[in-house]
């Protein structure tokens, strides 16, 4: 490739222009397609408590999941992003949905994050999107702070999750699914997890094993439902038909 090539891909204006693209096709898919929403009363409860909401999302399940997100209007929402240049790309796409960014990750500029995080989940009005197997997986796997998160500010996590009938499964670490235009979506809202302030490291153990078995059931469920392959938790190259 080109070197001049190389240098506009990581202009700031290239990164705004895929963005943009990426978020002009996600409001055709929106505006073309009928979308199922399961389990709403989990996110209407955790709601009524009155503490900050924290949504568990699998990278690969992300691109929609911006949409279900940023519905909640009347909220503040945070994405919590990689400092990567992909992630730019990310951050860049998910504030065309009204949703503030936080950069960084368990693996760079993590400490800086999490302080960030937690002045800024300190009201129930706050709702921040974490990717728990990002930003590089492996694929369905936590490896990141949530419960830690969630322990500290009080937060309530809410595991989400969907599929669509017409979807292209992309063969990336993460099995990126993005929908296509005149389909049928369906999103789950997983049981709220509240952690209590003190906790061991045996709870949190506990909590991030409890939060991936739900996030992967939900997910193989929906996957299921549209007879799709089922994306293996852990793998790094999975080719996708």
């Amino acid at each position: 490739m080109p070197m001049f090539i190389k240098k506009l891909l990581k202009t700031k204006f290239f990164t705004e222009l895929i963005a943009l693209t990426a978020a002009l096709y996600l409001w055709l898919v929106r505006l073309t397609s009928i979308v199922k929403i399961q389990n709403v009363n989990h996110l209407n409860f955790a709601n009524e408590q009155n503490q900050p909401i924290i949504f568990a999302v699998w990278h690969g399940r992300i691109f929609y999941s911006v949409m279900i997100c940023s519905s909640l209007y009347k909220y503040e929402n945070y994405s919590l992003v990689s400092k990567h240049r992909d992630g730019q790309t990310i951050a860049a796409f998910v504030r065309k949905f009204n949703s503030k960014t936080i950069s960084g990750s368990s693996s760079d500029g993590g400490f800086a994050a999490l302080k960030q995080i937690l002045k800024i989940l300190k009201s129930k009005k706050q709702r921040l999107c974490i990717t728990p197997d990002g930003p590089r997986g492996p694929n369905m796997k936590i490896n990141s702070a949530i419960i830690e998160i969630a322990a500290r500010t009080n937060s309530i996590i809410i595991p989400l999750s969907y599929s669509a009938k017409y979807a292209r499964f992309f063969n990336s670490w993460d099995k990126m699914l993005i929908p296509r235009l005149f389909n049928h979506i369906t999103v789950n809202y997983g049981e709220p997890i509240s952690v209590a302030k003190k906790i061991s490291k045996t709870e949190i153990a506990q909590h991030k094993n409890k939060l991936e078995q739900k996030l992967n059931k939900m997910t193989k469920t929906l996957d299921k439902f549209y007879s799709h392959n089922q994306v293996e938790s852990g793998s790094q190259n999975i080719k996708r038909v």
